[in-house]
């Protein structure tokens, strides 16, 4: 079997023993790292549903090991309190899970939720930033990664709600540094858009590729 650190190691193993109160196991050797410092993290608007659920899931199982849920003038959820926590604790283990199931070797942080004011203060923390807007007409996602697929630091994918961003919060993005983008002339679900999107970025940035053998 595959055991992992959580932080980005993993070792082959074989079983010795199993019994009801535990396994014994024998380390043999290091598997090929994956190298996750340029690893997207996916900032997905708060959506009805269960389909916030299914995005964690599926991005995680893609490579994701960071999504930053927030609410923005259109996401219809709110959550308050201990509702916020449990909700938090709810995606958290589908995380878990989705990165067990998919071979991750990292343990996935799913945020609580933020507002869209502490969401913009983040920004600095990233580059791109990379917000994808139906409105958008001129510029690409393909046009944009082309320019910014070597970049050092991890980029922001921002995905909005049902209801899409309000005009105030599309102008603070661009003031604050982000990118609008356009992922087609189809108008994709948002959870469409969000797994559509992880995928292209994972793959212009080589995020999907074998890592290499150890010696």
């Amino acid at each position: 079997l595959v055991l992992s650190s959580g932080e980005g190691l993993s070792f082959n193993a074989r079983i010795e023993s199993a019994a009801l109160r535990g396994v014994t196991v024998t380390v043999m050797n290091e598997r090929p790292r994956r190298d996750a410092a340029r690893t997207p993290v996916l900032a997905q608007a708060l959506v009805k549903g269960e389909k916030l659920e299914w995005i964690i899931q599926k991005t995680v199982e893609l490579g994701l090991t960071h999504i930053i849920p927030f609410s923005s003038a259109r996401t219809v959820p709110h959550y308050r309190g201990k509702d916020i926590e449990a909700k938090r604790k709810r995606w958290q283990t589908i995380a878990l899970e989705a990165a067990t199931q998919s071979g991750l070797p990292f343990r996935p942080t799913i945020e609580a939720p933020l507002s869209w004011s502490e969401l913009v203060e983040r920004f600095a923390s990233f580059s791109p930033v990379i917000l994808f807007w139906e409105g958008e007409e001129h510029v690409s996602l393909k046009k944009l990664l082309a320019r910014t697929k070597h970049a050092a630091t991890a980029p922001l994918l921002i995905i909005g709600p049902e209801g899409g961003f309000a005009p105030q919060e599309i102008e603070e993005a661009l003031q604050r540094g982000a990118t609008t983008v356009s992922l087609g002339t189809q108008i994709l679900r948002v959870e469409t858009a969000a797994v559509v999107a992880t995928g292209i970025v994972l793959y212009e940035r080589d995020n999907l590729e074998l890592p290499l053998a150890t010696s």
